[in-house]
């Protein structure tokens, strides 16, 4: 952050809600690889679910693991999944990468779709860092403010210190423009993720 200053006090003036669309995200991007939440979900949750629940979450990890093409992937990313499933989506969307990012990154850009664009934001942090410098290239492009609002999480977490005054200026805009949302706050999140280094 040294190469553009931030206005003094400005973490003091701009504090981070705790329950927020954005810090949700980001608790999505730091715990979709924690082994030991997920087998605690194999060990202690699922066995106490009912058996058409089970069924359920074993035919959509069928769903997703038969997959063929980018479009099926997609497909899978726009539907709230079963959260026993979420890892199985990501690894298969990362694994078809040179199909996937692409479609993901056109669709991120006209996309309303709330489950969509956080999936889509959980693919952009453990992507290769081309696609993370891709969603940068067309970030004016993208229509959608909750979609730019967790574009800068995604820029903050992969600690993009060079795009600090693209994700200031997008909190500015946010706090400007839509006061009443809580928009700005994927912004003020990056903010803070790149002052921790």
């Amino acid at each position: 952050m040294d190469e553009y200053i931030l206005p003094e006090n400005f973490f003091e003036e701009n504090e981070l809600e705790q329950v927020s669309a954005a810090q949700l995200t980001y608790f999505g991007f730091v715990n979709i690889k924690n082994k030991g939440l997920h087998e605690m979900i194999e060990e202690y949750a699922l066995p106490n679910l009912d058996a058409g629940r089970l069924r359920s979450i074993d035919l959509e990890k069928e769903k997703i693991a038969e997959s063929k093409d980018g479009a099926q992937v997609i497909g899978c990313m726009r539907k709230t999944m079963e959260i026993a499933n979420c890892p199985v989506i990501f690894e298969k969307a990362l694994s078809m990468h040179t199909e996937v990012m692409p479609l993901i990154l056109k669709r991120f850009m006209t996309s309303g779709h709330d489950v969509f664009i956080e999936n889509a934001a959980i693919v952009f942090a453990y992507s290769e860092m081309k696609y993370v410098e891709q969603l940068y290239d067309v970030f004016e492009k993208i229509r959608n403010p909750y979609a730019r609002s967790i574009s800068c999480v995604v820029f903050g977490f992969r600690k993009r210190t060079d795009y600090l005054p693209l994700i200031y200026k997008q909190f500015l805009l946010f706090r400007k423009e839509f006061a009443d949302e809580s928009y700005g706050q994927g912004p003020l999140l990056a903010l803070n993720l790149l002052r921790e280094g």
